[in-house]
């Protein structure tokens, strides 16, 4: 094991950190009553943390493959 398995390691773990707290933040949507700027507001929100979950994904299965943990 070398260096950069070590930074890539370190880098692999701070990915699944991350996703754990925006998948815990997610949540599912409240029913509360909203106006429309809210609604939109909350669904660009949602629209935003998905993008970064998705893109968080591919680095945390890239790493995996690089790190020949799968």
């Amino acid at each position: 094991m070398g260096a950069g398995d070590d930074g890539g390691r370190e880098r692999l773990a701070e990915v699944e950190r991350t996703l754990d707290v925006l998948r815990r933040e997610v949540g599912p949507p409240t029913d509360e009553p909203k106006d429309y700027g809210d609604a939109a507001a909350e669904m660009s929100s949602r629209e935003e943390q998905a993008a970064l979950i998705e893109s968080l994904e591919i680095e945390r299965d890239h790493l995996r493959r690089q790190l020949d943990l799968e």
